[in-house]
């Protein structure tokens, strides 16, 4: 596998470690979901799990789309638990076997982060059960609610992803609602800050109006000119380099998921573009 540029050898060296330790994690808590297991800790644990396997080598391929699968469910069934008054009823979710979990009620963790994440990681696999029957739902007042704080443009993007999933006639406005929402400071942010979150959020709504547009050349630089950003952003640190969110670039993955559905040929390669995921 091609040296990414942002996993350093050591952790390269300890990365069967950390697999095992993932792996222990999700095994046990897994079947005490119906408990009160924190949905969210182990949606991080099994992301976190499902990258690592992918750079351990092609063997680890497999399981580690099970594992960014499974993380996709558990962030969808996070913000839908959440869509009811906590304690007024239970759910049952399919996972991996079939588990019940109580709901938790608007005021919960869930945020439009979590959203995101699983309506990329569905969108790997055309996981279109969980996208049209958890993930379309409006979710906006829930979120607003939700006792973890969210930046106003992420509302705005979570709605142009949708009109754009679903060919919806007014995907083009409120893609530009997006674009304007990026880039409005909201008090008390930074500048520097706000460029970064220009530049990476940006760069993302910039693919999605190229997969709208059907402009396969479009989205190929653009998805080129987001990866640098992301690279950039997740270089600045070490704690940025170690951590392996950084080492996939979500967003454009999922992105770039979408727009193959749509018949559209990703020809950019990147070591933060593991196409082999799709």
């Amino acid at each position: 596998m091609e040296q990414h540029p942002l996993i350093h050898p050591i952790l390269l060296e300890r990365l069967q470690e950390d697999i095992e330790w993932g792996r222990g994690i999700v095994e046990k808590t897994l079947p005490r979901l119906e408990a009160d297991a924190g949905l969210s800790s182990l949606s991080l644990i099994t992301y976190d799990l499902g990258v690592r396997l992918y750079f351990s080598g092609p063997d680890g391929l497999n399981e580690a789309g099970q594992m960014l699968a499974l993380a996709g469910n558990l962030d969808a069934f996070i913000v839908y638990l959440a869509l009811f008054p906590r304690g007024e009823k239970e759910l049952e979710m399919i996972l991996h076997d079939s588990v019940v979990r109580p709901t938790t009620g608007p005021n919960s963790t869930a945020h439009t982060g979590t959203w995101l994440q699983a309506f990329y990681l569905n969108l790997l696999w055309r996981n279109a059960v969980v996208i049209d029957n958890v993930l379309l739902r409006d979710y906006t007042s829930t979120l607003q609610a939700s006792s973890t704080w969210s930046p106003p443009y992420r509302y705005a993007q979570m709605a142009a992803l949708r009109a754009v999933y679903e060919g919806s006639p007014d995907a083009l406005q409120l893609i530009h609602e997006a674009w304007n929402s990026v880039e409005t400071p909201w008090e008390g942010e930074e500048h520097e800050d706000m460029l970064i979150r220009t530049e990476l959020a940006g760069s993302e709504i910039a693919v999605l109006t190229q997969i709208h547009l059907g402009d396969e050349a479009g989205l190929n630089r653009d998805v080129a000119y987001g990866l640098r950003s992301h690279q950039r952003y997740y270089e600045r640190t070490e704690d940025l380099q170690d951590d392996p969110n950084g080492w996939i670039s979500l967003p454009l993955l999922g992105l770039c998921a979408l727009a193959k559905w749509r018949g559209m040929t990703i020809t950019v390669q990147s070591p933060f573009l593991p196409l082999d995921l799709i």
